[in-house]
C-alpha cells in the first residue's frame, strides 16, 4: 500500500504567506526566485509562482539549526557574552 502525499503550495500573496507563517514579502520571494536563490522552495505553474510549504519548512529547519549551532560554538569559545 502506498501513501499519497499531497504537496501544499502557497501563493505569493501577502495574506497567504502570512497564513502559512512565511514572514517574507512577496517582493523578496520574487527576487529570490529570479536570482536563483533557494530554488528548491519554488514551483512555477504557468505564470504563477508558489512556495512548496514542505520545502520551506525544511529550509527553515536547516538554516535555523545552523545558526543555533554557530552561536553555540561562539559561546563555547567565549566569543559571545
Amino acid at each position: 500500500m502506498t501513501e499519497d502525499k499531497k504537496i501544499k503550495l502557497v501563493s505569493l500573496k501577502k495574506e497567504e504567506l502570512a497564513k502559512a507563517g512565511i514572514p517574507l514579502s512577496p517582493n523578496t520571494l520574487y527576487q529570490w526566485h529570479s536570482s536563483g536563490k533557494n530554488p528548491e522552495i519554488f514551483v512555477k505553474i504557468g505564470k504563477r509562482l508558489f512556495i512548496r510549504l514542505d520545502r520551506w519548512r525544511e529550509f527553515i529547519e536547516k538554516n535555523t539549526g545552523f545558526a543555533v549551532l554557530m552561536r553555540m560554538r561562539q559561546d563555547k569559545k567565549g566569543g559571545r557574552k
